[in-house]
């Protein structure tokens, strides 16, 4: 292979890792703006700052605690396999959350439930779509790629909640679930 290939495939490389990223930010702002909008209907169903917050427990901690057990699985299974199945089963463990939201008598418990499926899914899947820098590109592109995959987590943090109090102003929190869940 000469200069002028290494060149395409490293730009080619890098084409598709930045479709993945986008697609990566696209989802991580869709639960950011679930994570946001729980919070807000917990708070204004029970009135209560302690639910919120377990609410808010059970969807960080599955991440938290799971996060090396995902590297594991990342360096042993296919992490595309994996990626795909962490966004599909996180998706359906939220139509939970749904459900129940959208019945005549909303449950705490239940809530706490789909979030927590939901979050766990994502702490198995997240190791995966890191680890496929290595996978994708070619050791000058790591740390751009590395830049790229902050970015496109740290977009959550940053203006999930501003989408998500801005969307609560003219819709549900259902439809915050139903925009992550798609």
């Amino acid at each position: 292979m000469n200069g002028s290939d290494t060149i395409k495939s490293s730009k080619a490389g890098m084409r598709k890792f930045a479709i993945l990223v986008a697609g990566q930010m696209i989802s991580s702002i869709g639960s950011g703006l679930t994570d946001f909008g729980l919070a807000i209907y917990v708070l204004a169903l029970t009135g209560s700052v302690t639910a919120t917050s377990i609410v808010s427990i059970c969807a960080f901690l599955p991440s938290i605690l799971l996060a090396p057990v995902g590297g594991v699985l990342a360096d042993n299974y296919d992490r595309r396999l994996m990626m795909i199945l962490g966004e599909l089963l996180s998706g359906l463990s939220l139509t939970i959350c749904l459900g129940t939201i959208m019945s005549p008598n909303p449950s705490l418990p239940v809530i706490c439930i789909g979030v927590g499926i939901s979050s766990l899914f994502k702490a198995l899947m997240e190791p995966a779509f890191n680890a496929t820098i290595t996978d994708m590109l070619s050791e000058e592109d790591f740390a751009k790629a590395g830049g790229m995959v902050q970015i496109a987590s740290n977009l959550k943090i940053l203006i999930s909640p501003a989408i998500a109090g801005l969307l609560l102003q003219i819709t549900t929190v259902s439809t915050l679930i139903i925009i992550d869940i798609l």
